[in-house]
């Protein structure tokens, strides 16, 4: 039940996370400038998968995962 309690927690801490283009890019193993050109060509929506802060661009790890998971193709 503990464990269940944690993973929880860890889930809900996820959900809040808000994290740079950099840090974003480093997670996914990507380059900034291919989640720059994604994000230009409309693949994410402005307020949904990324945030502007001033001038900044700020991605929520928690959409950018459900974007990858419903965007990348099952490998058999």
């Amino acid at each position: 039940m503990i464990n269940v309690v944690i993973e929880f927690q860890k889930y809900i801490e996820m959900e809040k996370k808000i994290i740079s283009e950099k840090d974003a890019a480093e997670y996914f193993q990507i380059s900034e400038k291919t989640l720059g050109n994604w994000r230009r060509e409309g693949k994410f929506e402005c307020g949904k998968e990324f945030i502007y802060v001033g001038k900044q661009i700020r991605y929520k790890l928690s959409e950018l995962l459900r974007y990858f998971e419903l965007t990348s193709s099952k490998i058999i």
